[in-house]
């Protein structure tokens, strides 16, 4: 009896040794809690791809602790363990999804070109930037998802824009491919004399077909004219008060640097010399435009004053500006007191009349005696009438050649001088 029992108990024995046992791994998203399909489970060296439920089971396993992982396109990869213990066995795990992805970029083909700067930016807080330096492509690393713009820069090279979006792309990375053309253009920088730049000079740049730009300086710094096409250019540089300067540039990359151009215009030199000879006014210049100015009144203009020599009839201060071409340049103040001159002096003893005057305008001297010479200045100061008389008293004057206008009458006698103001 004892023998029998003992045969029967060994063969169940046996048979849960060797018991055929399935683990069962559930797959869900960590945040969704969603079951995710076609994660890929390995265990005890075998794979299984889960299915709609989120589910990879793993059949004909024997008692044991087995580890396991689990990854996933766009999730980050996770480990766990299950443990058959005489029954099947159930395991869970929920996978992180990921929010950024790698962006690898290719300047150029078969082989990237080398030393492009690449600037990676979304328009708020990511700016990434580098130098390309792999033949076969630079990677971006954890580039978090959304919309992105780049720019790339090359030496001789046209710059290069686009947008891309960062998403996970079953898990690849996103790829940017670039196809720089060479440049075609340079920009040109002007210096105008130095050490600062002068203001207010006319460039214009040329060539022999069709290009022909223009600009006034306006940075002490240089000025720069963008984009110039490669080729052989000339230019003129013309400067109030300077000689004028031209020459030729040419216009290629240079390691895509911009090309200067630096000129030094000699100053136009005007004599601005003035002689005073009695109370005559002379500049020194010869043969040019002259204007002569009231010093005392800021610098106005005298009208009509635009000889070479200016007469005050009244004592001041007097400057003339003196004009070459398109350069204008003043000459210091000169005091002038006319000679024996006290306006107002003798009033009483002078009558003129009419005044306004028309034909002819009458002198009262009452003195009578002595010589007496009369001379009207127009308001350049030039004598326009001159006669002397004497021991006479009325002098009458013919005033009919003379335009209308502003007048001064000077009288002189005995070595005073009366002046009255007159208005044809």
């Amino acid at each position: 009896m004892k023998r029998c029992t003992l045969s029967l108990v060994f063969p169940f024995l046996a048979a849960s040794a060797f018991a055929q046992l399935n683990a069962t791994i559930n797959v869900t998203d960590l945040g969704t809690g969603a079951p995710l399909q076609n994660a890929t489970v390995m265990l005890d060296g075998n794979f299984q791809s889960t299915d709609a439920a989120g589910q990879a089971i793993f059949a004909g396993l024997a008692d044991n602790t087995y580890e396991y992982t689990v990854s996933a396109a766009c999730y980050t990869s996770g480990l766990g363990s299950i443990t058959i213990a005489g029954t099947d066995g159930d395991a869970s795990l929920a996978l992180v999804a990921l929010t950024t992805n790698n962006v690898f970029f290719f300047v150029g083909s078969p082989l990237q070109i080398m030393g492009a700067s690449v600037t990676l930016y979304d328009g708020a807080d990511y700016n990434y930037s580098f130098v390309t330096s792999d033949p076969f492509g630079d990677m971006v690393a954890d580039v978090p998802y959304g919309e992105y713009s780049y720019s790339i820069t090359i030496p001789c090279y046209q710059p290069v824009s686009g947008t891309l979006t960062v998403a996970c792309n079953n898990g690849d990375g996103i790829a940017a491919f670039a196809e720089p053309l060479p440049a075609t253009a340079n920009n040109v920088f002007f210096f105008v004399g130095s050490p600062m730049q002068i203001l207010g000079a006319t460039v214009n740049l040329t060539d022999s077909a069709d290009y022909n730009y223009s600009f006034v300086t306006s940075s002490p710094f240089g000025d720069m004219v963008a984009d110039v096409p490669f080729g052989e250019y000339s230019y003129t540089i013309t400067t109030p008060c300077y000689e004028p300067v031209s020459g030729t540039v040419t216009v290629e990359c240079i390691n895509g640097d911009g090309i200067a151009v630096f000129t030094e215009p000699v100053e136009i030199d005007i004599d601005l010399a003035v002689t005073l000879t009695g109370s005559v006014l002379t500049a020194a210049a010869v043969g040019l435009d002259y204007q002569w100015v009231d010093c005392d009144n800021g610098n106005a203009p005298i009208d009509g004053a635009n000889g070479q020599g200016f007469e005050p009839t009244v004592n001041g201060s007097y400057a003339v500006t003196i004009t070459s071409g398109d350069c204008s340049q003043t000459s210091l103040c000169t005091a002038v007191t006319i000679t024996g001159f006290e306006d107002g002096e003798g009033q009483d003893a002078v009558m003129v009349f009419p005044n306004p005057f028309n034909d002819m305008v009458t002198v009262r001297n009452r003195g009578g005696s002595g010589t007496v010479r009369v001379a009207i200045f127009n308001m350049a100061g030039q004598v326009v009438v001159e006669e002397t008389r004497s021991g006479v008293e009325l002098l009458t004057i013919q005033t009919a050649h003379l335009p209308s206008g502003s007048y001064t009458l000077r009288l002189t006698t005995g070595g005073a001088s009366t002046t009255s103001h007159l208005v044809k």
